[in-house]
């Protein structure tokens, strides 16, 4: 069935939804979600991008990756009539990139300095400069004594 979906989409261009289900949880699960998908590995090799919706814990979540996207996983919560993407920077993924990545890697690794976040993510550290003296004047990043930046919350 996929086959013949991806055959559809090569000859006449057009975008195609699918939508399935993954497997009951178990507690043998210690892999990917996306190895959760109900039958063949096909189905989760054939399309373009893959996207779950994972409710098993207390947070539900959104899980992509694909040849299109990079990797994600977001955290949801309800917001009437439908979710939404819960978590404290979700504004600045969209606004500017690079400051919700410097944020991030901040908040997960501890004080960095620009010169160690220029060689994290492989830009210059004059670009890098400018992405943090924004995030400090927005006062969402602080610097230390040390000179090192942080998230303090």
């Amino acid at each position: 069935a996929m086959e013949d979906l991806k055959r559809l989409v090569v000859e006449t261009g057009v975008t195609v939804l699918a939508l399935h289900h993954t497997r009951k949880p178990s507690h043998q699960d210690t892999g990917s979600i996306f190895d959760t998908f109900l039958g063949s590995s096909a189905l989760a090799a054939v399309p373009d991008n893959l996207l779950i919706f994972d409710d098993r814990d207390v947070t539900p979540k959104l899980h992509g990756r694909g040849r299109l996207i990079e990797e994600f996983q977001f955290p949801l919560r309800w917001a009437d009539p439908g979710f939404e993407v819960d978590e404290p920077d979700a504004a600045l993924r969209e606004k500017a990139p690079l400051q919700y990545q410097i944020k991030t890697r901040l908040r997960s690794a501890g004080p960095m300095s620009n010169k160690e976040l220029a060689s994290v993510f492989g830009k210059s550290q004059s670009g890098i400069t400018n992405a943090t003296r924004k995030l400090i004047d927005s006062g969402e990043v602080q610097r230390g004594l040390d000179g090192r930046l942080r998230v303090d919350e």
